[in-house]
């Protein structure tokens, strides 16, 4: 996956935690940002 194509997921993704409630997508937002590794550095 592209790094352009994971930033427009989480612009995405804040969208859609800015309008349907904060709660359950911040809760999958740090499970999925745990459980997926994050690209470059090394």
């Amino acid at each position: 996956m592209d790094s352009l194509d994971a930033t427009i997921l989480r612009l995405i993704y804040v969208i859609l935690l800015i309008f349907t409630g904060f709660a359950p997508l911040l809760i999958l937002y740090i499970a999925a940002a745990i459980i997926i590794p994050e690209r470059g550095g090394e």
